[in-house]
């Protein structure tokens, strides 16, 4: 599997660039393999999201680059994944489902969003992302 890295750098006193551009990356759940470096599994979708965001870089005058990145082995090709894992996100939103009110519509709604946002960007699911959506299931029935 080959991933797309963006290698990003901004001056030091756009913060509001910089603040800006980390939100993007977040919301597309991209990896961090150093500072300044983000990755996400390759695809077209996710070429024209990092060019976007690259556009941006360029435009609060930075510089941003995108290349193409795989794993030199099967080990490296395994930490590389391990950085998406998404396990301490789940187990938050767990904890929130765990001392939530089945019978509030409004919490319910706001989970519903949290968990379909999770799994949007959960580019390799696991075992965690069952047991929320196991738990989910579970609080709506409660309902």
């Amino acid at each position: 599997m080959d991933f797309l890295a963006l290698f990003v750098s901004l001056p030091t006193r756009q913060s509001a660039g910089r603040m800006r551009i980390w939100r993007a990356l977040r919301a597309l759940g991209c990896a961090t393999l150093r500072d300044g470096v983000f990755l996400l599994p390759e695809s077209a979708e996710h070429a024209a999201a990092l060019a976007q965001i690259a556009a941006d870089v360029n435009a609060s005058q930075g510089t941003a680059d995108i290349y193409r990145l795989g794993g030199r082995d099967e080990a490296q090709q395994t930490e590389i994944v391990a950085l998406f894992d998404r396990t301490a996100e789940y187990a938050r939103l767990l904890a929130a489902m765990a001392g939530a009110d089945a019978g509030d519509a409004k919490v319910l709604r706001g989970l519903r969003r949290d968990l379909a946002a999770l799994i949007a960007i959960d580019y390799f699911p696991g075992e965690a992302q069952r047991q929320a959506q196991e738990a989910f299931a579970a609080l709506e029935a409660a309902a």
